[in-house]
C-alpha cells in the first residue's frame, strides 16, 4: 500500500466535498488517507470497522459514509467489504509505468465484486490517456485480453489499443513515385531478379555446352 496519499487543496472549493457534513468531511478524508487504500483506488474494509477506528458508535459513521455515497465521492459493496474512491486515480496518478505494473499485487488484495470491475475499466482508462508505455505496462500487468488470465474476474477482455496503423494510400503513391517498396514488395522484386539471373545463367550454360559438342563433332569428322 502507499505510504504516501496526495490529498488535492482545491478539494475545498469542490461544491460535493463542501456540502458535507462535518462528519462525512471526516469520514471521506478517513478513507482517503487510510493505511489500507491501494494505489488504485480501494481497499477491503467494513463500516464497523472504520467507525471502530474513529471511536464513534457505527450510525453516526454510517451517516456521513451515506452522505459521500449520495455524492459519488465513495462506492461500497458491503457484501464485498469494498470501499472505493471514483476519482482517486485523477490525484494520484501513477508515477511512471513501473507503478502500473506493481498494481497486481494489490488489485489481487481488493475484494473482487460488480465494483472491483468498475476500477479495473477505470484503471484501463487511464492508461489509455497516459500513452503507449502505460498501455504496455496495464497489458504486461493484468493481462491481454484479460479474460484469458484471469477468466471472468474483470468483466469484458481488454482488446489492444495501441496499433500501428498502415500507411494512407497517399503516402504508399508518393513512396511507388521516389522507387520506395513495402518489405513485401522488395521480397517479390528479389525473387523475380534472382530467378531471372537463373534463367541467364542455365541458357548460357547450354549455349556453352552446344558449342563444346559442335566443336567436338568437327574434331571428329
Amino acid at each position: 500500500m502507499a505510504r504516501f496519499r496526495k490529498v488535492e487543496t482545491r478539494i475545498w472549493n469542490d461544491e460535493k466535498f463542501r456540502d458535507l457534513s462535518d462528519q462525512a468531511k471526516l469520514v471521506f478524508l478517513l478513507i482517503l488517507t487510510h493505511p489500507h487504500m491501494a494505489s488504485l483506488g480501494a481497499m477491503r474494509e467494513t463500516i464497523p470497522g472504520l467507525a471502530a477506528e474513529l471511536g464513534w458508535e457505527e450510525e453516526t459513521l454510517s451517516e456521513g459514509f451515506r452522505e459521500g455515497l449520495a455524492k459519488g465521492l465513495l462506492e461500497h459493496d458491503p457484501k464485498a467489504c469494498f470501499v472505493g474512491l471514483p476519482n482517486f486515480l485523477k490525484y494520484n496518478a501513477p508515477e511512471n509505468p513501473n507503478v502500473v505494473l506493481s498494481w497486481i499485487q494489490q488489485a489481487d488484495l481488493i475484494p473482487e465484486c460488480e465494483a472491483k470491475k468498475a476500477l479495473v475499466l477505470r484503471v484501463k482508462i487511464h492508461c489509455q490517456a497516459r500513452g503507449k508505455a502505460f498501455v504496455e505496462a496495464f497489458r504486461k500487468a493484468f493481462g491481454e485480453p484479460l479474460g484469458n488470465r484471469w477468466g471472468n474476474r474483470w468483466g469484458n477482455p481488454v482488446r489492444t489499443v495501441c496499433q500501428i496503423p498502415s500507411p494512407s494510400p497517399r503516402i504508399r503513391t508518393r513512396a511507388r513515385k521516389n522507387g520506395h517498396h513495402s518489405p513485401l514488395q522488395r521480397r517479390k522484386k528479389l525473387s523475380s531478379t534472382v530467378g531471372s539471373d537463373a534463367t541467364r545463367s542455365i541458357r548460357r550454360r547450354g549455349t556453352t555446352t552446344t558449342k563444346a559438342m559442335a566443336g567436338k563433332s568437327a574434331a571428329t569428322r
